[in-house]
C-alpha cells in the first residue's frame, strides 16, 4: 500500500505511486469536506430549531401575556411586565417606573413568585389550554402574608378555571389563609399522617 495504516510516512517509488497517492488524498479531502458540509447543515438546522423554540417561549412573555398578568397580580402592580429576549435567552422584569432589571435583582420572595408565574404559564402552553393539574410543595415559603394571600387567590382563580391543584404544606399559615375558602367548600383540606424517619 502507498498509504500505510500504521502512521508511518507513505512511500512513493514511482509516478504510479504518486498518482495513486494523489487520488487517495483527493478522496480524503472530499470526505472531510462532505463531513464539514453535513456538520454545517446540522448546525444550521439546530440553530433554526433553537430560534423557533425561543420564539415560542417569547410568546409567554411581554404585554398582555399570562406571565406578565400573573406576576403583576401577585406583586400588585409593582412589576407589570416580564420580557424575554430570544437573542440572549434572558428574562427581564419591568418595574412600575419602567426600569428593566434581571430577575437576580428581585427579592428572594419576588424571584420565587416570578418563576411560579412562569411555571403556570408553561403548564397552560404545554397542554394547549387544556386543563391539567399542578402539584405544589410549599412554593411560597418566602412570601409575606400579603403576597401569600394574593398568591392563594391566583391559585383559586386557576382552580375555578378547571385546573386541579394539590398543595402540600407544613405551615399553619397556609391553612389559616385558606380557612374562608375551606368553609365555602372551595378548598378541601386533607391531613397527611406524620412519617417517622430513622
Amino acid at each position: 500500500e502507498v498509504i500505510p495504516n500504521d502512521g508511518s510516512e507513505p512511500t512513493c517509488r514511482n509516478l504510479r505511486d504518486l498518482q495513486f497517492l494523489q487520488k487517495q488524498l483527493q478522496q480524503f479531502i472530499q470526505e472531510i469536506e462532505h463531513r464539514q458540509h453535513i456538520a454545517r447543515q446540522a448546525l444550521r438546522i439546530f440553530s433554526e430549531i433553537e430560534l423557533e423554540e425561543q420564539q415560542k417561549v417569547k410568546q409567554l412573555f411581554g404585554e398582555n401575556s399570562t406571565v406578565s398578568r400573573l406576576f403583576n397580580g401577585i406583586t400588585r402592580g409593582e412589576y407589570p411586565l416580564v420580557h424575554f429576549q430570544p437573542e440572549t435567552a434572558a428574562i427581564q422584569v419591568q418595574n412600575r417606573d419602567g426600569n428593566l432589571m434581571p430577575p437576580s435583582w428581585l427579592s428572594s420572595g419576588a424571584y420565587d413568585q416570578l418563576y411560579f408565574a412562569i411555571r403556570l404559564a408553561l403548564g397552560e402552553k404545554l397542554l394547549h389550554h387544556e386543563k391539567g393539574f399542578f402539584i405544589l410543595d410549599d412554593p411560597f415559603l418566602k412570601s409575606d402574608s400579603g403576597r401569600l394571600q394574593r398568591q392563594m387567590e391566583i391559585l383559586l382563580e386557576i382552580s375555578r378555571r378547571g385546573w386541579q391543584i394539590l398543595y402540600f404544606s407544613a405551615k399553619d399559615e397556609i391553612r389559616d389563609t385558606l380557612t374562608p375558602y375551606i368553609r365555602k367548600n372551595e378548598v378541601h383540606l386533607h391531613s397527611v399522617p406524620r412519617w417517622q424517619y430513622s
